[in-house]
């Protein structure tokens, strides 16, 4: 369950587009020198700010590369490199307008700046990264996530991860609470939706339980409240049109589901927050 929302690649494109715009302004001169400062302050500033998707991500390292590669200036084809890696966030037909208008137009922006054989080459080189960053991406959108029955624990498991979360809180000085998610129409097609989201979004040290037909809750571990807070707030956005119903501290989670009793039925469940 790796979080795509705010996951170690994204992070890891950050800083590489960070030390490139630092060392464009180093080596730079006039606009695109600007230009670099600006790009370096805005990537820097996205490492350090949560809440802000993968997608909002490329978007601004593709507008930052467009800019500097606008200055003509040979220091900023590196950019051409980074663009497979932000294009292909863009899904759909649109997404795919995106990406061919932005193949030609790289194409066309190498033949100008480099020789003719140069360019040809580069161009091949550029078009086998993009096509092999694609399949890679098709991959894992192919991979069907697990169902339900393999990966959320049943309301018990909840209880005891709470107490043992509880008592390590205590000795590590951690914070820690639980949130329990809803479903926007409470359908059983809404409910498959919100876990598939949460088994995206969710880091692969954070665990989901089954609550019942409309609620999942999950245990939020952090080094402060604050850290906790900020957590959640990736969560609700990420699990969107969905919510979280309500979120409440581990003491106060005890006597909540300390003492769960399973219902007869699935249809004999109701929302948590009704």
């Amino acid at each position: 369950m790796q979080s795509k929302y705010k996951s170690p690649g994204s992070r890891t494109l950050l800083v590489l587009c960070t030390v490139i715009g630092v060392a464009i302004c180093l080596f730079g001169e006039g606009p695109l020198r600007l230009a670099a400062l600006l790009a370096a302050a805005i990537f820097g500033l996205l490492l350090y700010r949560k809440g802000v998707s993968q997608d909002k991500h490329c978007a601004f390292i593709a507008a930052a590369g467009a800019a500097m590669l606008a200055t003509g200036n040979p220091i900023a084809l590196v950019w051409i490199w980074i663009l497979p890696l932000t294009l292909l966030s863009f899904t759909g037909p649109l997404g795919l307008a995106i990406n061919v208008a932005g193949f030609v137009v790289a194409c066309a922006y190498l033949g100008w700046q480099l020789p003719l054989p140069t360019a040809a080459m580069a161009a091949l080189m550029l078009a086998i990264l993009w096509l092999l960053f694609s399949e890679r991406l098709r991959g894992r959108a192919s991979t069907s996530p697990p169902t339900e029955a393999t990966w959320l624990l049943p309301p018990a498991a909840l209880e005891v991860d709470i107490h043992h979360e509880l008592r390590r809180g205590e000795r590590e000085s951690l914070a820690a609470e639980v949130l329990v998610f809803g479903c926007a129409q409470s359908t059983p097609e809404d409910m498959t939706q919100l876990c598939a989201r949460l088994h995206e979004y969710l880091a692969l040290y954070e665990r989901a339980y089954r609550l019942n037909a409309h609620g999942v809750a999950v245990i939020v571990v952090a080094t402060d409240s604050d850290a906790a807070a900020e957590r959640r707030r990736e969560l609700e956005h990420a699990v969107q049109p969905h919510k979280v119903v309500s979120a409440m501290p581990l003491a106060e989670a005890t006597q909540r589901f300390g003492q769960r009793k399973p219902t007869s039925t699935p249809a004999a469940e109701a929302p948590l927050w009704q």
